[in-house]
């Protein structure tokens, strides 16, 4: 079939390197003619443990170009850097490379979005290129350890309102597809990141905690990681009403109580605050529905949140 990675980083890489070995003969493209040369001559512009030994073995069925070919399947790795003054992704390179893509001759071109995007940019996107068949597909890689994600990958996501892309997208031999809602596989995408972000944040505001009372953070740590039964599972991970309890507020509040201004942050700053929030969200909730009768269900156990 005929397919092509556009925007050679990272992403583009690893995505390109996979067709190859599934049997194919992709087009690598990219507008930068020295990162080309570079791909020509075997080499990388990057450091990514084990893409060197993965160049060697299936380069040969690789096409490098930095003009778009005329192919049905494209998928787009260029990226969509966040514009702080206008608190929105910048998704100029995505839509040049669609707009190019668009004025090629193929009657139903297949698009598949490999950048990080904002929830609800891929159903603007398929509107205003809506010659196109656009759907997202984001990766879940860490830099530096690409290859290794790429083996052990959990799923891989397709976010489309066409049903029967799946079987479509099968071909590529990507492992455990899901399909869902672009919406869906937009935000699962940057909630991936944003819960990261809070396990680093946790486990650093952990560590200088341990610090202020002179104990030892990785041995606190690997403890807390032994527990998968609450600590390292999806317990506590769906969605639902706040927390309440004799315990977790209790407990959060009093390790703020002791912990030196530097030292805190996370927890004074957010999961007590976000807490509250959800409660006030719900009493909101309920209050646009102008009731008259309203009933309250678990206001028994210590500390509900429903009671308050």
């Amino acid at each position: 079939m005929s397919v092509s990675v556009i925007g050679l980083g990272r992403v583009g890489f690893i995505t390109l390197l996979h067709l190859a070995k599934k049997g194919f003969s992709p087009y690598g493209i990219d507008r930068d003619k020295e990162k080309i040369e570079i791909f020509k001559n075997k080499k990388l512009q990057f450091v990514e443990k084990g893409f060197q030994c993965f160049i060697e073995a299936y380069f040969k069925s690789i096409r490098f170009s930095q003009v778009m070919p005329e192919n049905r399947y494209n998928f787009i790795c260029v990226p969509s850097p966040f514009n702080s003054s206008k608190k929105s992704s910048d998704l100029s390179f995505i839509e040049s490379v669609l707009s190019q893509l668009q004025n090629t001759n193929y009657k139903k071109k297949h698009v598949f979005i490999r950048s990080t995007l904002q929830p609800a940019s891929s159903s603007r996107l398929s509107k205003k290129f809506n010659k196109l068949s656009i759907h997202y597909f984001p990766e879940f890689f860490r830099e530096g350890h690409f290859m290794q994600d790429y083996k052990n990958s959990s799923y891989n996501i397709i976010g489309s309102r066409d049903v029967d892309i799946v079987k479509q997208f099968s071909k590529f031999q990507f492992k455990n597809i899901h399909l869902c809602q672009p919406e869906e596989a937009e935000i699962l995408k940057v909630s991936s990141n944003l819960f990261h972000g809070l396990k680093v944040s946790f486990a650093n505001e952990m560590g200088r905690t341990a610090q202020q009372f002179n104990v030892s953070a990785d041995k606190i740590m690997n403890l807390f990681l032994k527990d998968k039964i609450l600590n390292v599972s999806e317990k506590y991970l769906k969605p639902g009403f706040a927390f309440g309890g004799s315990c977790l507020k209790k407990d959060i509040q009093s390790l703020e109580a002791v912990q030196q201004p530097l030292t805190r942050a996370l927890l004074s700053k957010a999961v007590i605050a976000s807490n509250q929030k959800h409660i006030d969200w719900a009493v909101d909730q309920i209050l646009k529905l102008k009731a008259k009768k309203i009933s309250l269900l678990g206001c028994s156990f210590t500390g509900s949140p429903t009671v308050d």
